[in-house]
């Protein structure tokens, strides 16, 4: 997940959370590969900066864990990990301590408890009075607008110098993933995949065409382990490996992937660039945060 940061965004999100590297795509020769280990360590120097600036605007705000439920994982197509399986069922149960630990987050509940005018001037601290002075345009041709005041982007621009540069570049990255995405859910090969898969399923005793569907009729609703879940997400797995689902969506999704960056090489590239020139600084901060 890229980061999003709108207005409200650093108060009412309230962690920094990435959409994943781009480090499963080749790149070609002189552009550095950002691991998942860096964009950790950019998010983690992010949130100590904003904890630092808005206490010198006189706010609190707290640094939480990138990961606070480390067994949580997203399968963009099916469910591929037969042991995760067995442990987490479709993980329903880890969205709902995800959400839980939301709801409950110390920055939120200090937000929700300050008087208006102060909420009115935390929110102007972290992300500047109005959404004016940043603006670029995705690639869903929606424009995103943007303080260039404000906590979030006095640390941008500390961590990753062009801030407007940055911001573009964030814009047009963020929404690539769910480009590919669609790309490869729509490839008559994936479809065709998905049929043998579901064939499987069927054979199995879960009468479903595809992971939404089956997911939809058989999600656990006590919290809690979702033991309900277990046999028919096992299945699920099996039936990924066996059928060649799993291994055919992962090569369209590389494909794809690929594809999509092609066509937005500058920003992605760009965007490598710029946060592996940021490492040592993030370093730094971290250390001595």
């Amino acid at each position: 997940m890229a980061r999003w940061r709108g207005v409200a965004g650093a108060l009412l999100l309230l962690t920094l959370t990435g959409c994943g590297p781009d480090a499963d795509v080749a790149r070609p020769a002189g552009v550095p590969v950002i691991t998942q280990a860096d964009e950790d360590l950019l998010a983690r120097a992010e949130q100590i900066m904003l904890r630092d600036c808005m206490a010198r605007r006189g706010f609190r705000y707290q640094v939480l864990p990138e990961h606070p439920v480390p067994d949580y994982r997203q399968f963009p197509y099916v469910i591929d990990d037969p042991a995760w399986a067995a442990r987490n069922g479709f993980g329903t149960a880890l969205k709902r301590r995800l959400a839980k630990l939301s709801a409950a987050s110390p920055n939120k509940a200090y937000f929700r408890q300050l008087p208006r005018e102060r909420r009115v001037k935390a929110l102007a601290a972290a992300n500047g009075a109005v959404p004016e002075g940043l603006s670029a345009t995705a690639p869903s041709g929606i424009t995103a607008h943007r303080s260039d005041e404000g906590c979030t982007s006095e640390l941008e621009r500390e961590l990753y110098g062009d801030l407007r540069r940055w911001f573009e570049i964030s814009t047009v990255t963020r929404e690539l993933p769910q480009m590919w995405r669609q790309r490869v859910a729509a490839d008559p090969r994936f479809r065709q995949a998905q049929a043998r898969w579901a064939r499987c399923l069927r054979a199995a005793g879960f009468p479903y065409d595809t992971p939404a569907e089956l997911h939809a009729a058989l999600a656990g609703d006590r919290p809690g382990p979702a033991r309900s879940e277990i046999p028919a997400a096992s299945a699920e797995a099996a039936c990924a490996a066996s059928s060649g689902f799993g291994a055919t969506a992962g090569e369209l999704d590389g494909r794809h992937a690929a594809a999509v960056r092609a066509r937005y090489r500058r920003e992605v590239e760009d965007k490598a660039r710029i946060q592996y020139a940021a490492l040592p600084k993030a370093r730094e901060i971290v250390r001595g945060g």
